[in-house]
């Protein structure tokens, strides 16, 4: 075979692979991710899709390349291996062309990274404010009240469940108390890292009420019926970080006024959802907890302050035994 025609059989190879992967635009058709519940999710779940058919072709591609030199040069009584300097046009594709595939990649990613990298979405109406503070070993929110600002008297808080209406921006504002922790909504496809001293930016559009989350299916096999998003910490954070979880609650705009009301919500489900904590309903520890938060942004303070019991924001607190 000429070098020409086997160059030739490589381009005509790329094309192939590059028009099958279009192919995977669709979200999740194999089922491998997490339930999508969110549009960001779908977008992500195609980019995934299509990385993945370009990998698993051109691994099928030469490993099948690899068996068949395996055989067509395998040791042959009466025949003399010849030795060879290679084929610097074959050389030049197979270097190009991989070269292209990643330039095609960057290039058709950047726009979805430019979306879910930024402070805000592009389409912003009517989005919810809620601050996400991530500490050894849980996760608490704090919302603004009626007055729309943060730190005031009006503020609600929750730990371990954060609530949010359907269809609606969440624009999230990320803290670290302590050490590194990551924010991860699998359903949503969004993740981000929670720094100390850092404030970070992460958004995420729900557009699927969680009681209508598909059914799990355990280990044995059976279907286990879940009203609840996952939030789990991504990033190792200490002794407790596998037990670092909290629950997404996506519900309707009226479910979500009156939670932020206080009042009591019951999901279809029977699931009744914790009501958010006010200012000066707060207790042990967490009323130290949100109060000191200032210390992270003191520059003066070198050290992230000691949440756990005998640290120097608790009453009883009598100084390191150091």
């Amino acid at each position: 075979m000429s070098s020409r025609a086997l160059a030739l059989r490589w381009s005509c190879a790329v094309a192939v692979l590059v028009a099958a992967a279009t192919t995977a635009l669709a979200s999740d058709p194999w089922g491998l991710f997490p339930e999508s519940a969110s549009l960001e999710a779908d977008r992500v779940d195609g980019l995934t899709y299509l990385i993945l058919w370009i990998t698993g072709i051109t691994l099928v591609g030469v490993q099948v390349c690899m068996l068949w030199f395996l055989w067509a040069y395998r040791r042959k009584d009466g025949v003399r291996a010849k030795h060879t300097h290679g084929n610097h046009t074959v050389e030049m594709v197979w270097t190009v062309a991989p070269a292209a595939i990643l330039v095609f990649l960057a290039l058709y990613q950047m726009g979805l990274w430019k979306d879910l990298k930024s402070s805000k979405p592009g389409d912003n109406e009517n989005a919810v404010a809620v601050r996400i503070y991530a500490k050894q070993f849980e996760w608490m929110f704090r919302y603004p009240g009626p007055d729309a600002q943060f730190d005031t008297a009006d503020d609600i808080f929750s730990n371990k469940t954060l609530v949010v209406p359907v269809n609606h921006p969440v624009n999230a504002e990320l803290r670290a108390m302590d050490v590194i922790h990551s924010f991860y909504l699998p359903n949503m496809r969004f993740k981000q890292d929670a720094v100390p001293g850092l404030h970070g930016r992460i958004w995420f559009r729900p557009n699927k009420l969680s009681i209508d989350r598909k059914p799990l299916r355990s280990s044995r096999g059976a279907e286990v019926k879940v009203d609840y998003f996952d939030i789990v910490c991504a990033e190792l954070c200490g002794s407790q970080h596998t037990t670092m979880a909290a629950k997404l609650y996506v519900v309707s705009d009226d479910e979500f006024a009156k939670w932020q009301k206080g009042d009591e919500v019951t999901l279809a489900s029977g699931t009744k959802i914790p009501r958010p904590s006010r200012t000066d309903a707060l207790q042990s520890p967490y009323d130290f907890i949100w109060s000191t938060w200032a210390m992270q942004d003191d520059l003066k303070v070198v050290a992230p302050p000691k949440w756990h019991k005998g640290g120097p924001f608790y009453p009883d607190y009598k100084g390191d035994e150091e």
